[in-house]
């Protein structure tokens, strides 16, 4: 008699899916369908247990969460963010609905008011249908100076695959349209936007043949669709852009596997250079590149990162590639299989004036996010991402990922010294597989290095100088000392990195004088003794 074990099935399951993946090639990014969740009557929910909100309980695949595609997106500017998702009841599955939804944030100001510390952290939620029928794929762009959202998404009906871009068809030679990914030229993260977007640009591909398409998009309106010969690729194309500059990502098909490759444009999309191969040579040859083609992003100083995701199945990797200086750094590192990958900016300091800072922060700010077998892990550097602390295990007391889509990263002015990303999950079951039809969102806060600083006195003044990782701004500090009786008759700014405080007494030496910095990017609070 054979006897067929559960870890037998398990495997078979698995096996399944790359099997799939392999001979279908783009099937690996359709994802799988979720089935209806299994519950006890009189058991809590996870959400209510744990506060998360409830996005919907009726999201029906996996799939919005396994290319670059953007579902989740955050307003710095305007403390807001949007997530879309598609609902719909499980026994109609070709009318769904592709729904908006704004997360408001809280006001610093409003939250230090509030006699309720818990309703600081509960957003406020409005929803928008934005659009019908059978929604295949989508992405999200948010135009940083109107503070709109810019959405594309694909349906699918008897028709076939049709792309739309803000309601409107776009017609296009592609029999088989997939993979959209929209993205407009503007400030990057950390930055206030003062003019419109002076382009855009469109990618998509044709899955029946695999051709690649771009368009430019200027004041409303699409280009001419360009196609791309980059030969052939795994999933679509995802871009960065900065002022003119383009950097490009495909996967591109080769008999020793994916390689992701790059593609640069240095006229707005204009033309773009032959494609380059990132040369992955030096790194440990048992690990292979993960589909997912995930998007390079802009730093707050306008430098490009490629992030890369590899594993061997035994252990998993995120890499982050610097183009400027041909340098790949090992993000997080840790064991199991079947990743999930995304790098993300947060709004920096500017005072020390170079992306890496000291080496190890003070530099540009990134956060790392991997997901393996139903673990998140996160790194956040502050140095450019040139350094990376070691990964810290964010879900120690939440539930399992299945898939993740995550913001860009921003501070709520909530808690000094802290960086924040808001996610929309699913929940995982004790193997890694989507347990759930219910998509969560929740916040998830992340410790900045605390800023240095040093204090010399003279006579009834204090010298300020700030080291590293905090700024100071005119109207934007508060300055205090650990001594009630030090008054301060006068505060002078002088840099984005030092000040001058007057007193009322020469006796200031060995006392502590702090500084709570909040604008609209930042939030850093820091202490010095005073020499």
């Amino acid at each position: 008699m054979r006897i067929i074990h559960r870890s037998e099935q398990t495997i078979q399951t698995a096996h399944h899916y790359a099997e799939r993946a392999a001979h279908h090639g783009d099937a690996v990014f359709d994802g799988v369908s979720i089935p209806p969740e299994i519950s006890a009557r009189n058991w809590a929910l996870e959400g209510t247990v744990h506060s998360t909100k409830i996005v919907t309980n009726q999201l029906d695949s996996t799939r919005y969460f396994l290319g670059p595609q953007v579902c989740i997106t955050h307003d710095d500017n305007r403390r807001t963010t949007w997530a879309a998702h598609v609902e719909h009841a499980q026994a109609d599955q070709a009318h769904g609905q592709l729904i908006l939804s704004q997360f408001i944030g809280p006001n610093p100001a409003a939250a230090a008011a509030s006699l309720s510390p818990a309703m600081r952290y509960v957003p406020q939620l409005e929803r928008t249908i934005i659009a019908e029928g059978e929604i295949w794929r989508y992405h999200l762009t948010l135009n940083k100076f109107t503070g709109t959202i810019v959405t594309t998404w694909i349906t699918r009906s008897a028709k076939g695959l049709q792309l739309w871009l803000d309601g409107t068809l776009v017609n296009t030679e592609s029999s088989e349209v997939d993979f959209p990914f929209f993205g407009l030229s503007q400030v990057a993260v950390g930055h206030v936007a003062t003019a419109p977007p002076p382009f855009g640009l469109l990618s998509y591909k044709c899955r029946n043949t695999g051709r690649l398409f771009i368009r430019r998009y200027v004041d409303g309106q699409l280009g001419p669709e360009v196609g791309l010969d980059v030969g052939e690729i795994r999933g679509g194309l995802s871009f960065g852009i900065s002022g003119k500059q383009i950097l490009a990502r495909v996967d591109r098909i080769t008999a020793g596997g994916l390689v992701p490759t790059l593609l640069r444009s240095a006229d707005g999309g204009k033309s773009f250079d032959k494609p380059h191969a990132i040369d992955l040579g030096g790194y440990d040859q048992d690990f292979k590149l993960i589909p997912g083609y995930t998007e390079p992003i802009v730093d707050k100083g306008g430098a490009f990162h490629v992030p890369i995701i590899l594993s061997n199945g035994r252990e998993s990797v995120a890499l982050n590639y610097i183009p400027e200086h041909e340098t790949i750094v090992e993000a997080i590192r840790v064991t199991g299989g079947n990743p999930l990958g995304k790098l993300a900016v947060f709004p920096s300091t500017v005072g020390s004036k170079t992306s890496f800072g000291n080496g190890t922060s003070d530099g540009h700010g990134l956060i790392m996010i991997l997901a393996t077998e139903g673990r998140l892990f996160t790194s956040n550097s502050s140095a450019g991402g040139i350094y990376f602390p070691e990964a810290v295990l964010l879900n120690h007391e939440m539930p399992l990922i299945a898939g993740f889509a995550a913001s860009e990263c921003y501070s709520s002015g909530l808690k000094p010294n802290i960086v924040s990303m808001d996610y929309i999950y699913l929940e995982a079951n004790s193997i890694g597989q989507v347990a759930s039809p219910t998509l969560h969102y929740e916040t998830w806060d992340m410790p900045l290095p605390l800023p240095q600083a040093t204090a010399k006195s003279k006579g009834a003044s204090v010298a300020i100088t700030i080291q590293s990782d905090a700024d100071v701004e005119p109207g934007k500090v508060v300055f205090n000392f650990d001594d009630p009786s030090i008054v301060i008759t006068n505060s002078t700014i002088t840099s984005l990195r030092t000040a001058t405080l007057e007193t009322n007494t020469p006796k200031l030496s060995g006392k502590k004088v702090s500084f709570d910095i909040l604008t609209l990017f930042h939030r850093h609070y820091g202490e010095a003794m005073i020499d």
